[in-house]
């Protein structure tokens, strides 16, 4: 089992352009729950400032893993999931809304 160090959630301002934001410099917010579980997840809004992001770089971003080894790893071993499945690639372009879950957080890309 792999043990994963994490930074702590840094506040990243919440803009107009993330669903279901109250207001400026509050940071990541959960604003909707994955529903294709028993115990819904609460999904936390990451502003990106643009419109694609790579997978590798969105992790460390959002304070999920803190190094780039620590990144390729747990997307090799298959401990990522974008929008539901499993994807091994460090190098794919998320796009805005897309859904990113790791070690019980889940996380959505936006502006």
């Amino acid at each position: 089992m792999h043990h994963w160090r994490s930074r702590a959630t840094r506040l990243i301002p919440a803009p107009d352009a993330c669903p279901g934001s109250l207001g400026q410099g509050s940071g990541p917010r959960p604003v909707g729950y994955h529903s294709g579980m028993s115990n819904p997840t609460p999904i936390d809004d990451v502003p990106i400032g643009g419109e694609a992001i790579r997978l590798g770089q969105f992790l460390k971003f959002a304070g999920l893993l803190d190094s780039g080894g620590n990144v390729k790893e747990a997307i090799i071993d298959g401990y990522v999931t974008v929008n539901g499945e499993v994807d091994r690639r460090r190098g794919r372009q998320l796009q805005l809304g897309d859904i990113v879950t790791f070690e019980g957080r889940t996380i959505r890309v936006c502006r």
